[in-house]
């Protein structure tokens, strides 16, 4: 899960996320004003033993999966069926017997329902419509407020990190019952760090990400330009794949990006020579050019440079090829030939 840890729900609570699909609907509960989501929970998915170890015997041990821990006869699980199946075992029953008594299941599938980036611009688009949102730095505070009033959510700025926290650089922390979003104060202050930090909280709480979760914490390493990219299908990591891609959705609205963008490209003069509006690579113009039109959305839109960096490439406004080799870029420019 890259550096983020959170704490996995074993069954659904009441709904607090905003709508993904686009429809208003009445909610159950939780808060004056309600919106309908789609994401249920199906299946658990099995921890490694060193944690099922840990949080058995470790007291004061916080889940970065789940809060269930067994020890069968022969293993470590947070799997019921494996646990149960094992106790079987150990009474050692004929096949026959064990067949007569086995429930055949499927495949276990993910917990996590996948997300397109699609869905997620269309959720951004939609807080932004909440807030009167019209150009430049998104009121994060804003947002905040509307999620107060309708869900109760408790934000906590400048919060006090535990040493704990500071020596795993811990940067923020959302718990989902009750919800409460704390960014904590760094020894190197970070505005636009703070931001991000705040804003793919914010995410998780609206796409509802408490019913799977118990917790979640925010390192810094999390918003490095490699957890920018398509997760590998593990339901924490697409958790953390469409926070950290709605977060940037929300502090870096879509077409006001890209009007800025194609603004900005014009006033420098800069024409596609086959690789795109905006492209760099180690020649010092190349880097000129993409360090000015970052710095412009740092400043206008509160970002730091790795934020305007991912957004810009997920948009495909960017390409970047400063860790390609000099031969790596010859031969992307060259024709594909069909060999016999």
């Amino acid at each position: 899960m890259g550096g983020s840890m959170a704490g996995l729900r074993g069954a659904g609570n009441c709904a607090r996320p905003l709508t993904i699909s686009g429809q208003e609907g009445r909610g159950g509960g939780c808060g004056r004003r309600k919106f309908r989501h789609y994401l249920e929970i199906q299946n658990v998915p099995v921890l490694p033993p060193h944690e099922v170890r840990a949080g058995l015997s470790t007291p004061d041990h916080q889940s970065s999966v789940f809060d269930m821990y067994l020890q069968s006869p022969t293993r470590y699980t947070n799997s019921l069926s494996d646990f149960l199946e094992d106790l079987l075992l150990d009474q050692a029953l004929s096949p026959g017997q064990l067949r007569a008594i086995t429930n055949v299941q499927a495949k276990p599938s993910g917990v996590v329902p996948f997300v397109g980036k699609e869905i997620l611009e269309n959720v951004a688009s939609r807080v932004h419509q909440d807030i009167s949102y019209l150009s430049g730095r998104v009121a994060l505070d804003r947002v905040c407020d509307t999620e107060r009033d309708r869900s109760g959510l408790v934000l906590k700025l400048d919060a006090e990190p535990s040493s704990d926290f500071v020596e795993r650089q811990i940067l923020g922390r959302i718990t989902f019952d009750p919800p409460t979003i704390e960014i904590f104060r760094q020894a190197s202050p970070n505005a636009g760090r703070n931001r991000f930090t705040l804003a793919h909280e914010l995410a998780h709480h609206l796409l509802g990400h408490g019913d799977h979760m118990v917790r979640e914490y925010c390192q810094d390493d999390d918003f490095s330009i490699e957890s920018g990219q398509a997760p590998d299908g593990t339901d924490i990591k697409r958790m953390e794949f469409q926070a950290n891609y709605l977060a940037s959705s929300l502090l870096l609205p879509k077409h006001n990006v890209i009007e800025d963008f194609h603004g900005l490209v014009g006033k420098l003069g800069l024409s596609n020579r086959g690789y795109g509006l905006l492209y760099v690579d180690k020649q010092p113009c190349n880097i000129q050019n993409f360090e000015t039109i970052s710095a412009h959305f740092m400043t206008e839109y509160g970002v730091s440079r790795t934020a305007a960096t991912l957004r810009l490439q997920a948009l495909g406004l960017l390409r970047d090829d400063r860790n390609l080799s000099a031969s790596q870029r010859v031969m992307e420019k060259l024709p594909s030939v069909d060999w016999p």
